[in-house]
């Protein structure tokens, strides 16, 4: 049995000319300090601040802001990790903020306990903490889409599908999936193969999304990308 089709967009021709909107960026600022207690039990706070443990020099995190929710959830909860917290606002509403600069509170709660990099949850560590792929990501670029067929992956799915918590998927439809269809998102050091049914990540996502198609480098197997819908 497989869990992957060669997936091929249907072509669009459709097209809609869209008003260019009055655009300004802000700081906004953030009195809180980071609340470390809290991390190890918040899913969304992992995802967002797992990239920048690395120490990725200019990475930034986007989130949408399409409801009051998710704007007070990221200033009260998210924004106090960040040294630079911006507001980018179109036509004078805010619809972007803008999360950069961890700070070194944040990150020496992972550096100073290595016991605190096991309470960060498998669904995250799988998706951005794999062992570096070094020389194998290189190369030329030569990519095409795989779509994993959900009801055969999950069959053979070596991740046991326990109840789990469902607060990063409501983020995701939240910021993305209600308002664009999709949410195309960048896993580190994956390697397309059969290892990947033991990921954490997927069995996570196969439990929610409609679809789920990878963006492979067939040149070297490296997942590019991975989109929800």
């Amino acid at each position: 049995m497989t869990w992957y089709r060669i997936f091929q967009e249907p072509e669009n021709d459709n097209y809609h000319e869209i008003d260019e909107p009055d655009f300004s960026i802000s700081t906004i600022p953030s009195p809180h300090s980071p609340l470390l207690n809290k991390i190890q039990y918040d899913l969304i706070l992992q995802w967002i601040i797992c990239p920048f443990l690395k120490q990725k020099k200019g990475l930034c995190y986007q989130v949408p802001i399409h409801t009051p929710e998710i704007q007070t959830y990221i200033l009260n909860h998210v924004a106090g990790h960040f040294n630079t917290v911006q507001g980018i606002y179109e036509n004078q509403e805010l619809t972007m903020i803008r999360l950069s600069e961890l700070k070194w509170a944040t990150q020496n709660y992972f550096q100073d306990k290595k016991e605190n990099m096991q309470l960060i949850s498998p669904i995250v560590s799988d998706f951005y903490m794999r062992k570096d792929l070094g020389s194998q990501t290189e190369g030329a670029i030569d990519c095409e889409n795989v779509e994993i067929m959900i009801p055969e992956f999950r069959n053979l799915c070596k991740v046991e599908f326990d109840e789990t918590d469902d607060s990063l998927w409501k983020f995701f439809k939240e910021t993305h999936l209600d308002y664009e269809g999709n949410i195309i998102l960048v896993p580190q050091n994956w390697l397309f193969s059969d290892e990947l049914l033991t990921s954490e990540t997927l069995a996570y996502f196969s439990r929610f999304a409609h679809r789920i198609i990878l963006t492979i480098n067939k040149t070297n197997n490296h997942v590019r990308a991975v989109e929800l819908r």
